[in-house]
């Protein structure tokens, strides 16, 4: 074999590697490292988390300043509207599929728990414009923010393989 041939050979198994390397790139990155009830529950764990902070300040607030009360459950639908936002984000951004879809069940979820705490609060269950604007909000929220979530993890995924020279096709 002259020296012409045994680049040519070298230059075959140098490709063969290059393309069995990204086989493997493509094949991890499209790996889930979690199923998708992992990411909706822990989307859930962090709307909670968002959302009891809020609720104290906006009852600090209500102590410290002359906040009148009928503003009060506008400002509590925002605080809830606020981690729905956050959960869906984050819940659509990791899970890396059904964005809307995921999104929805976080903002369904979260407003039905809190639907019945409250029916369990009043002592009574009563199907008003209250719940159902709660409901509504909480599934157009979500569903908008997981679509959002969804596309924003993708760009961001994108651009961190970008800054580490990494295509994937």
């Amino acid at each position: 074999m002259n020296n012409n041939q045994n680049n040519i050979v070298k230059s075959r198994y140098t490709k063969k590697a290059a393309r069995t390397k990204a086989k493997e790139i493509r094949k991890k990155y499209n790996q889930e490292v979690h199923g998708r009830y992992y990411y909706l529950i822990k989307g859930f764990m962090i709307s909670v988390l968002v959302s009891v902070p809020l609720f104290f300040i906006i009852a600090l607030a209500m102590q410290v300043t002359d906040f009148p009360e009928e503003y009060m459950p506008p400002a509590l639908l925002t605080a809830v509207l606020i981690s729905i936002v956050i959960a869906a984000f984050y819940a659509t951004a990791a899970a890396k599929t059904n964005g809307w879809f995921n999104g929805t069940l976080i903002g369904f979820f979260y407003m039905l728990i809190l639907i019945i705490i409250r029916w369990g609060v009043e002592g009574r269950i009563s199907f008003n414009k209250d719940v159902l604007t709660m409901l509504l909000a909480g599934l157009l929220i979500g569903s908008i923010c997981g679509m959002a979530g969804l596309n924003l993890g993708e760009h961001v995924r994108n651009l961190s393989h970008r800054k580490n020279n990494i295509k994937i096709k």
